[in-house]
């Protein structure tokens, strides 16, 4: 294989740039916003957060203007037609970032669900959209396959890259004693991720799609891959949930909740796998693919009527939420699809991503839509609960008379919870006077801590009925603990102040004490957090987080709403007092349990007294 020169690369780069400018400029935009995001230092204040808006809504503009570009050229938009579709996506971007909350990561949470669904809905617009119509089935199997190679072909570079220069880092580091500092190995994966990958793919996006209907290659790896690994297994899942339905039935037990989301997963798995072997139907030596596929889809029919089954149940016993909404809506997607396939002489490939497209929009917003439905549903849960136990009467929440069920308090809990995680109180509040967006919240850092509890807690009181947190009710493992609101710091005797320190397992920060030159290391390692002298001289104080964390679990039953004044620690160290007023913490999942992830902790630091 030739070696390209460099010119041939540089001379393909700016092809690239010229046929696809604005998903390059929105790639180049995202990254160096998220460069700034990761080496922010400080609070997260309002310019932070406008950061972070503007990489969020950058994210779905790649395939967006790569969805719009390859349909004008495959159409022929002449250049004002085809500069008005990118200008449009332009403003609609803009729009949806202006549209975000201050934290999308936080509760509310459907703002982060919604935006999920947009990335899905534009990758699947881009993988159809310059095909939209009738014919050229070989066509857009072309151009997809090419573009999934492609893509692999690019996360494979870009990997090797990243490893290559994050090695070369850590020599330098090691080497030359030069201070490479954690954050710089996670903005090299953004930096090539961002722009190389984006680059590197865009260039290999094929130019005559036209001519792609009369491609006939079919990549051999492809199809061994496909054939003797992917459709065995699709035929091994179908038997072992053939099996669970033969259990059901002589057993004559209803399945499980999570049996839905298997079904649609080894579903969704087998359609893929057809889609892959698609061209290969009907050729000489592999004709049974086709015989393979009609198979398919007829034994999905009674695990479908499963799948239904179980998820109507789960809705009728607990409500809609967002989860269960989207099972249901792919599992009638799931069933449509399947009769289409069934009863079509030959289905066409292209509606399986165009229909999800659509679905991936449409439930995003408006009435219909899985948040508003969602939310209508668990808002009438809730009102027949409270009614019933005589809390609502016309429209207003009122005192019980006596307390209520053991069983509807901590169905009254767990419905509040979601809809101030997940909605917001705001559906709430015409049952109260009392205003509910700032109730249990001393501000924005709280908010995003402990994820809707603390609200949930306060507004339950609000109502006079005790409530049953995650870990009483059994369901839940705290992994996060978190203060309940902001600090009030006792200052006297300290002279520094370093706020926001995050210290990650396995990664130092040094704190440089200011007069004096002294250094103090704090490293987090397994569920310790030690502090040393930099200077090397004096002891080192082991702080044992595993027990500070398990004793506040066992005394408070809300790990996210933890009394600030048990939230403080204090170590004495190389004649320095530190004292630490821990914001949050995170701890390991199961394969560690005990083991500390990270701690986000104001820390004041003074000179230890003679």
């Amino acid at each position: 294989m030739k070696i390209p020169s460099l010119s041939t690369i540089l001379e393909s780069g700016l092809r690239t740039l010229r046929r696809f400018p604005l998903a390059l400029a929105d790639a180049i935009v995202g990254t160096i916003v998220a460069l700034i995001l990761v080496d922010w230092t400080g609070e997260k204040d309002a310019t932070w957060w406008q950061l972070n808006n503007l990489f969020v809504a950058s994210t779905p503009g790649i395939a967006l203007f790569i969805a719009a570009s390859l349909s004008g050229e495959r159409r022929r938009w002449n250049l004002t037609a085809g500069s008005g579709v990118q200008g449009l996506v332009l403003v609609l971007l803009v729009l949806y970032g202006f549209s975000l909350p201050r934290d999308i990561y936080g509760p509310p949470y459907l703002y982060g669900i919604r935006h999920w669904l947009l990335l899905i809905g534009v990758h699947l617009l881009a993988a159809f959209a310059p095909f939209a119509g009738k014919g050229d089935a070989n066509g857009f199997w072309q151009y997809n396959k090419t573009l999934f190679l492609r893509l692999l072909t690019a996360l494979l570079y870009t990997g090797v890259l990243w490893a290559g220069f994050s090695i070369a880092l850590a020599a330098v580091d090691h080497l030359f004693l030069v201070d490479v500092r954690p954050e710089r190995y996670l903005e090299l994966g953004i930096l090539l991720a961002g722009v190389f990958n984006t680059w590197f793919f865009l260039s290999g996006v094929p130019e005559n799609l036209d001519g792609l209907e009369q491609e006939r290659a079919y990549p051999k790896g492809l199809k061994v891959f496909t054939q003797y690994v992917l459709l065995p297994l699709v035929v091994v899942y179908v038997l072992i949930l053939y099996a669970y339905v033969f259990k059901i039935i002589v057993e004559w037990d209803w399945p499980k909740g999570w049996v839905a989301n298997l079904i649609l997963g080894f579903s969704i798995t087998g359609i893929f796998s057809l889609l892959l072997v698609h061209p290969l139907r009907g050729k000489e030596g592999v004709a049974w693919i086709s015989r393979f596929a009609r198979a398919y889809y007829i034994a999905l029919i009674p695990l479908i009527v499963v799948l239904l089954l179980a998820i109507i149940r789960r809705i009728t016993e607990y409500g809609i939420t967002e989860n269960r909404y989207f099972v249901l809506v792919l599992g009638v997607w799931l069933a449509a699809v399947t009769v289409y396939c069934v009863a079509a002489r030959s289905p066409g490939i292209k509606v399986i991503p165009a229909s999800l497209c659509a679905l991936a929009f449409l439930v995003a917003f408006g009435p219909w839509g899985a948040f508003q439905v969602s939310e209508r549903s668990q808002m009438e849960r809730l009102s027949g609960i409270l009614a019933e136990a005589g809390v609502l009467r016309d429209g207003r929440v009122v005192p019980p008379v006596k307390p209520i069920p053991a069983t509807a308090s901590r169905d009254v809990s767990s419905i509040v919870r979601y809809l101030c995680e997940v909605h917001g109180p705001s559906a709430l509040q015409p049952w109260f006077d009392t205003p509910l967006d700032t109730l249990g919240l001393s501000g924005p850092q709280e908010e995003r801590s402990f994820g809707g509890e603390g609200q949930a807690r306060a507004l339950v009181a609000l109502m006079g009925i005790a409530y049953v947190s995650r870990t009483e009710s059994g369901g839940f493992t705290p992994r996060r603990l978190a203060a309940v609101k902001a600090f009030s710091y006792e200052v006297q005797g300290f002279s520094e102040l370093y706020p926001a320190l995050l210290l990650k397992e396995g990664e130092s920060r040094q704190v440089t004490l200011v007069p004096g030159g002294d250094t103090l290391v704090l490293r987090l390692r397994g569920h310790s957090l030690s502090v040393s002298p930099g200077s090397g001289s004096g002891d080192t104080v082991s702080i044992d987080l595993e027990t500070f964390a398990r004793a506040l679990v066992r005394e408070f039953p809300n790990p996210y709403a933890l009394p600030t004044d048990r939230m403080v620690i204090d170590a004495s160290v190389g004649g320095r007092h530190l004292r630490m007023y821990v914001r949050s913490m995170v701890m390991k999942g199961e394969d560690r349990p005990g083991d500390v992830d990270r701690v986000e902790a104001d820390v004041l630091v003074g000179k230890t007294k003679e």
